[in-house]
């Protein structure tokens, strides 16, 4: 398995007890972190990832990004791999356009299977990518055990903002300057709040560990996200990271659909009921539904345990690995794996 998220993504290894895995990160050696050079780290890793599948001869080579299953798919093309090539994980931000789309374009029409996590989303990048939307399965996102820190990061009460890709802060301070009552504590990257004025009352944490941001957002009394209205709708784990930890949100509409938490399934929660979303880029908007919940302790606290009960019910690990597991029986990736076959080998790149 190839993985952009290095040895640590093993989570649902014991899983599959059957089966033999085979991890590569594109996480840079000593070497490639001296030399500044990245995108080296990630070309070496999909032709390692390629070769060992050849060289075990792997039943399936894993990718969990959409530039890693294509530089894969490229590598293939040479080397050709035995097994089948999955990217589970196909999620792009943001469409990348002229020459590095027809690269991409060019690489993923060698892998087999794609998994989006919403059925917009396979559309989205079907459509874009120029692929058989055949090719795509829909599995619903899982949060993994969170990483976190003893002790509160922050003290007090206050709400939480936490995210980087896609996210309109610039509307989410307009929106705390109209709700000056509401504590407000931001999770970002630098890139996301270059040139905005951040009020001395709003509390900013950029580049931090996991652990950490983790901590922050578990204990906030609920969560702001505060999307752009993009093709593309981000802010998955998030939302799914809330609700692992019994953390009610408030989010911003984007054009993924009703299905972007209940992917795949009929499943719907109360937790993302109209009333806790409101219009992207509307300030006055986003602060009326901040102060109904911020004045509403009972609301919240009924939303936390729905929200929780959700995630554990549907999005837990071995829920995903079970949903997984029938979507690969269905692809026939894992025929031997099902059966129990102990000579089953998968090279999962990341």
């Amino acid at each position: 398995m190839l993985s952009t998220h290095g040895q640590g993504w093993r989570w649902f290894e014991p899983l599959f007890p059957e089966v033999k895995f085979h991890f590569v990160t594109d996480q840079p050696n000593t070497l490639e972190r001296w030399l500044h050079m990245a995108r080296l780290s990630r070309a070496r890793a999909c032709l390692q990832a390629v070769w060992t599948a050849r060289r075990v001869e792997a039943r399936a080579l894993f990718t969990d990004a959409p530039t890693l299953a294509a530089l894969c798919g490229l590598f293939a093309t040479c080397v050709r791999p035995h097994g089948a090539l999955f990217d589970f994980a196909f999620a792009q931000t943001p469409l990348p356009e002229g020459l590095p789309r027809w690269l991409l374009r060019l690489g993923l029409r060698q892998v087999d299977r794609f998994v989006a996590f919403s059925s917009a989303d396979r559309q989205l990048y079907a459509e874009a990518f120029d692929l058989p939307l055949e090719r795509f399965d829909v599995l619903p996102r899982a949060t993994p055990t969170l990483p976190m820190c003893d002790g509160r990061v922050e003290s007090g009460d206050y709400v939480c903002a936490v995210g980087g890709n896609a996210r309109d802060y610039a509307t989410l301070l307009k929106a705390s300057e109209l709700t000056p009552e509401i504590p407000l504590v931001i999770v970002a990257r630098p890139e996301n709040l270059a040139g905005m004025d951040i009020p001395d009352r709003v509390r900013v944490h950029v580049n931090i560990e996991a652990a950490k941001a983790n901590n922050i957002f578990a204990h906030a009394r609920f969560i702001v996200l505060p999307r752009t209205a993009g093709a593309i709708a981000c802010g998955h784990v998030t939302m799914l990271a809330s609700m692992y930890v019994g953390r009610p949100f408030i989010t911003t509409r984007a054009s993924s659909g009703p299905d972007e938490i209940a992917a795949g399934d009929t499943t719907t929660s109360r937790a993302l009921d109209s009333e806790v979303a409101c219009r992207a880029f509307d300030p006055e908007a986003l602060a009326h539904v901040m102060r109904t919940l911020w004045h509403d302790p009972a609301r919240v606290e009924r939303l936390a345990e729905e929200a929780r009960a959700f995630a554990q019910r549907n999005r837990s690990e071995r829920a995903a690995i079970e949903q997984l597991r029938r979507t690969l029986e269905r692809c026939g990736a894992l025929q031997a794996t099902i059966a129990g076959g102990p000579s089953t080998q998968i090279s999962i790149s990341r």
